[in-house]
């Protein structure tokens, strides 16, 4: 073995960490005091046994405990390592350094046995089987439908999921009664079953693929979005060219929430064929509600990245951008498309056959929630702080990338006698960006029936 092989071997690491943890003992006294304050042993008790490298992850050098493949590249990690090495926003195989757009794994029980049958005979700790018990708290039907969802049995997979969406979609219309109790259990819900949702958009049926795409729709935390980013959406965007509608709808909820949450995810839908998806979205008719919305408003936030706004524009995006805002009696769409229209590029000549001037762009864009949900005449009548807010944050970022000259629409500065805009060109916050560029962002009262994206809940007869 080389000198930089045996450095980073892990039984190298483990006599070291040995040493170090037995500094303060050697010196006594005050040494002793700073003993307590040392970290846990990270090797897990496994510091004085030589680990077979074939139990061995490469990333922490201790025996795996949910051994998984990473299809792309045929390594083998533990699971919540290699989780938490892509939610970093890393796009790279960490042993072979080879790019990763889509973090496939499949978790491989025979060795997952066999490294537990070595860790009984060396008296080191199992993992105990996990257990469903917590989720009764939420619903005492839950434990079965987990259950049921895990048992590989399609028929009683497909009906969890149903159950569970009808669950979600509830739990979500009563998001000011949850407890801080009842919003951590259901967190922990959403991650036991997350890898089982996504097995199902890569291999169900297009209706079981919908559903499955409308449950990952309900992530909630950055942890959450930066897993489906590295493991689901190239099969989120190959749900987009599904022919059942329900799949089409749940998808582009799905990357329109990722879009906006998380920055790193851009480059990896790029890749996946997002914006000839999207494009799609606008050409199908609209059986679900808000789906040619989602699809303008993702297009509006891939805008940002010049490699999609030339894509866009090439694959004809600007002329059906135009089409949908000539024929659409949505408020909603009107808004989304004229945002996208802003950033993608358009011209006056571009706007005369539908009567359209440029201010009419900016006026449907930076609207209210009051005029989307038909509450006032004029897009700009009934605004909110929020409103002000959100609009502020668009306008700097459509001054930002547009290939327009704002500066020239001076009544942007006091925008019918009641919005004041900074015309501030420097980089807003990304995150910031993320959630204001679609104006379904619900961060108030006042916004929260914006822009109602789930479904209606899911009845058995459907199927």
């Amino acid at each position: 073995m080389s000198a930089g092989a045996a450095l980073f071997d892990g039984t190298f690491l483990r006599k070291l960490w040995n040493v170090v943890t037995n500094i303060p003992r050697l010196y006594g006294g005050a040494g002793r005091k700073h003993a307590a304050t040392l970290p846990d042993d990270p090797f897990d008790l496994e510091n004085d046994i030589d680990i077979p490298d074939e139990f061995k992850d490469p990333i922490s050098f201790s025996a795996m405990k949910d051994p998984v493949v990473l299809v792309a590249t045929g390594q083998v990690y533990d699971y919540d390592n290699l989780r938490e090495w892509f939610v970093m926003g890393k796009r790279v195989c960490p042993s072979s350094n080879r790019p990763v757009c889509d973090a496939h794994i499949c978790r491989l029980l025979a060795l997952k046995e066999r490294i537990n049958c070595w860790r009984a005979e060396n008296g080191l700790p199992i993992a105990p089987p996990e257990t469903y018990d917590d989720f009764a708290e939420l619903d005492e039907k839950i434990p079965t439908h987990v259950k049921n969802l895990k048992s590989g049995i399609s028929k009683a997979v497909l009906q969890a999921m149903i159950d569970m969406n009808n669950m979600m979609c509830r739990w979500q219309g009563e998001t000011d009664k949850a407890t801080a109790r009842s919003k951590e259990i259901q967190a922990k819900l959403r991650n036991c079953i997350m890898e089982d949702l996504i097995l199902a958009v890569r291999y169900g049926d297009s209706y079981m693929q919908g559903i499955a795409a409308n449950l990952l729709g309900f992530a909630d935390t950055e942890e959450e979005f930066g897993w489906l980013t590295a493991c689901a959406a190239v099969p989120l965007c190959n749900l987009l060219f599904s022919p059942n509608q329900y799949a089409n709808q749940a998808a582009s909820r799905v990357i329109m929430n990722l879009c906006r949450r998380n920055e790193n995810s851009k480059e990896v839908f790029r890749n996946g064929g997002i914006v000839e998806g999207m494009l799609k979205q606008l050409q199908s008719p609209d059986k679900f509600p808000y789906c040619r919305s989602m699809a303008a408003s993702c297009l509006f936030g891939m805008a940002s990245v010049a490699a999609c706004r030339e894509e866009i524009v090439q694959r004809g995006g600007k002329q059906l951008l135009l089409d949908v805002l000539a024929e659409t009696t949505s408020r909603f769409e009107k808004s989304d498309c004229a945002l996208a229209l802003l950033v993608v590029g358009v011209s006056e000549e571009d706007l005369a056959p539908l009567v359209f001037e440029l201010k009419d762009l900016f006026r449907l864009s930076y609207c209210s929630s009051a005029w989307l949900k038909g509450e006032v005449e004029s897009p700009q009548d009934g605004l909110t702080s929020t409103d002000r807010a959100r609009i502020e944050l668009l306008h700097r970022s459509v001054n930002r990338s547009a290939d327009i000259d704002i500066e020239e629409f001076g009544w942007l500065h006091d925008l019918n006698g009641e919005i004041e805009l900074d015309t501030d060109d420097s980089d807003p916050d990304e995150e910031e960006i993320g959630r204001a560029v679609v104006v379904t962002d619900s961060s108030s009262e006042e916004d929260e029936d914006e822009h109602p994206a789930e479904p209606p809940e899911i009845q058995a007869a459907e199927l």
